[in-house]
């Protein structure tokens, strides 16, 4: 099977893209927010009754973040960094995930103390973990 960029970009966006790289050095990265954007309303309207999570280790950028958030995404972190980030850019804690696996008792209270009730855990010692550092949150 070949891919062609067809399959991912119309010829007025990709000729767009094409006329930005030819002015900067490589390597560089380009992603499109108009695509991120309709990907995300594709994925809801596809699932209208799910909550979608969005990995910041993915892309970190603002730009993204605010994206997403504007959409009313919530937010996969897995750091203390990328917490600060979305909640410095007006995420609530009420739309974090803590999903790093293998997660610090500080981090975890970190977390709590800014409001985040919501861990993804995969063995038992972590539960207990979250238990102790982060009372009453939902795992």
């Amino acid at each position: 099977m070949t891919t062609a960029i067809t399959d991912y970009y119309d010829a007025a966006t990709f000729e767009r893209i094409k006329a930005y790289a030819d002015t900067r050095e490589t390597p560089f990265l380009v992603v499109d927010t108009a695509t991120v954007g309709q990907q995300y309303d594709e994925l809801l309207s596809t699932f209208p009754y799910s909550k979608i999570y969005y990995a910041v280790k993915a892309n970190p950028a603002p730009e993204i973040i605010q994206l997403l958030r504007d959409r009313g995404s919530c937010f996969d972190i897995a750091s203390i960094y990328e917490l600060d980030r979305v909640m410095s850019l007006g995420v609530g804690p009420e739309r974090v995930s803590y999903g790093n696996t293998i997660k610090k008792a500080r981090d975890i209270r970190y977390f709590y103390e800014r409001g985040v009730r919501m861990f993804a855990t995969d063995s038992d010692a972590d539960v207990r973990n979250i238990a102790k550092a982060a009372p009453g949150s939902k795992v």
